[in-house]
């Protein structure tokens, strides 16, 4: 038996959305979580902004993180859309 088939982006968003069709518990973990990590790193940067000695460093390590936060938001859209897999048919044996 040989199947034939082709990936359309509305494929890799229905397994988006799959994945984030958690249950009502888990969905609040990772929220509480989140809104707690930002206010972590707000409180770390408005802590830094008023301590006696400024530190040189600190303006590239925020640059960074919120680069290393758009990549993990943005990464699995830009390597789905790069990936040749996604434009051919494939076919299952």
């Amino acid at each position: 038996m040989q199947v034939t088939f082709q990936l359309t982006p509305d494929d890799y968003r229905d397994g988006l959305m799959a994945w984030r069709n958690l249950k009502f518990w888990r969905r609040w973990a990772f929220i509480v979580l989140g809104v707690f990590g930002v206010l972590l790193f707000v409180l770390s940067v408005f802590q830094l902004s008023f301590a006696s000695v400024k530190f040189v460093s600190v303006p590239p390590g925020i640059v960074l993180s919120v680069g290393d936060l758009v990549f993990i938001w943005a990464g699995p859209s830009l390597s789905a859309a790069g990936n040749s897999a996604t434009r051919r048919p494939l076919t299952i044996r």
